[in-house]
């Protein structure tokens, strides 16, 4: 949900490194810590080095296919289930849907060049339009675990966003973390 988020906001959207496989913080011990942030302010922050870890291209190679040397970071064990070759053939992965939604960005007008305007919704429903000439692209995000109604006029969903969402008598379903793009 906050991928579809980023990418259906106005301006350039930055991927970091594993944002693209849903890769969670690595816990880094003490004595790996390569950040003069994490090791200045230890143990209040842990710094960067979390997210600065190996790419995880195969999770059954060393170093998970990152290198065939000694990594300035060592692999983190959490991130094997994440690796790309684990996720490359699941059409539901977060690498799929990453590469899915990036695609569907690069041919909307309305999502590469279009104006915002944000809907009054009521939290934790994040809603705007994207517009440019005739493609006007309604964006609803439900920013909670709960379930949630969403008084979204009539359109037809482009079927690009995640989580489980319903037509309902005044609108939408939205499922928890859930993102719904439509054609207005």
């Amino acid at each position: 949900m906050m991928l579809a988020l980023l990418l259906s906001l106005k301006g350039t959207a930055l991927i970091y490194q594993g944002e693209e496989l849903g890769l969670p913080q690595a816990p880094i011990r003490r004595d790996q810590i390569r950040d003069p942030v994490g090791d200045l302010y230890w143990p209040y922050t842990y710094g960067r080095d979390g997210c600065r870890t190996p790419m995880p291209w195969d999770g059954d190679a060393p170093n998970y296919g990152f290198t065939a040397g000694t990594p300035w970071l060592p692999p983190a064990p959490a991130h094997r289930a994440f690796a790309v070759s684990a996720q490359e053939a699941d059409p539901e992965s977060n690498l799929a849907f990453t590469r899915r939604f990036l695609k569907f960005r690069a041919q909307s007008p309305a999502l590469k060049w279009g104006e915002i305007e944000f809907l009054d919704a009521a939290p934790p429903v994040l809603a705007f339009t994207r517009t440019h000439g005739t493609e006007c692209v309604l964006c609803a995000f439900n920013l909670s675990g709960d379930p949630i109604a969403f008084p979204a006029p009539s359109t037809e969903s482009m079927n690009i966003g995640c989580g489980a969402v319903s037509r309902a008598a005044a609108g939408l379903s939205l499922g928890r973390y859930a993102a719904w793009l439509g054609q207005i």
